[in-house]
């Protein structure tokens, strides 16, 4: 229910600043799954808001501006929670959000800054692809390609196979490339994932995972610095790895 945050000094090691803790904004219980969107000065969290329903509860995408202030990460203003809509995964936009409805598998909404639909982005026909049978969600902002196409990272699940381990697990994730026109619609997704949970084992034995029943790699950002994208990847719900990949290298797939 709070972002522990940590900065990088100039000789590359990481002190960890006081953690961001979202002000109580009416009724909700917990933020989760935090994503970031930059421009300028501006930094934008997209956050899962999860507010009670009846006996239950309900996961809103959520807003919140954060900023510097005395060396450290504070929220700016109130969160806005949009507690109409059911929905997870949220990146913030320039002109407002994306999403992933809460019971959808294979589609991404985007709306304006008040909450307002402006398309769908559907991956049905993907739905076969072996690293996103069971579902996908958004990870981070779209890189631009220009000409209004854009590569957007998305996260796949594979349900009920066996994993790294030799066993059966209910969720497997991956990381992967989807392309998108200037109409947010889908030319393709790569039929290989870039990333997934074997590629963490150094880092992370699957005996240490927070979950036996998942393998699990996500992420909710990226910095692209020439030729090299480094990806924060939460691995096993455990870590995160700072990971490099090559931009040319996902142009060529």
């Amino acid at each position: 229910n709070f972002l522990l945050v940590c900065a990088m000094d100039p000789t590359g090691n990481f002190r960890r600043l006081n953690d961001l803790v979202p002000p109580n904004n009416g009724n909700v219980i917990n933020w989760e799954d935090m994503r970031v969107w930059q421009s300028g000065d501006q930094v934008t969290l997209g956050v899962t808001a999860v507010i009670p329903v009846g006996e239950s509860h309900m996961p809103c995408p959520a807003l919140v501006k954060v900023g510097f202030k005395n060396d450290n990460l504070e929220v700016l203003g109130r969160p806005k929670v949009f507690q109409s809509l059911p929905g997870k995964n949220v990146v913030p936009l320039e002109d407002g959000f994306m999403c992933r409805f809460d019971g959808h598998s294979h589609a991404l909404y985007r709306f304006d800054r008040r909450g307002e639909f402006l398309n769908k982005i559907d991956f049905t026909k993907f739905n076969k692809i072996t690293w996103l049978t069971k579902k996908m969600g958004t990870t981070a902002r779209p890189i631009e390609l220009g000409g209004g196409r854009k590569i957007l990272l998305i996260h796949g699940i594979q349900g009920h196979a066996i994993g790294i381990d030799g066993k059966l697990k209910d969720d497997i994730y991956s990381l992967g490339i989807a392309i998108l026109d200037k109409n947010w619609q889908v030319l393709a997704v790569d039929p290989e994932p870039i990333l997934n949970r074997s590629h963490f084992l150094d880092n992370l034995p699957p005996e240490f995972d927070r979950d036996p029943h998942k393998e699990v790699v996500y992420l909710c950002d990226y910095e692209k610095n020439g030729d090299i994208v480094t990806l924060p990847v939460n691995v096993g719900d455990r870590v995160t790895v700072l990971t490099h990949v090559l931009f040319s290298q996902l142009l060529d797939r």
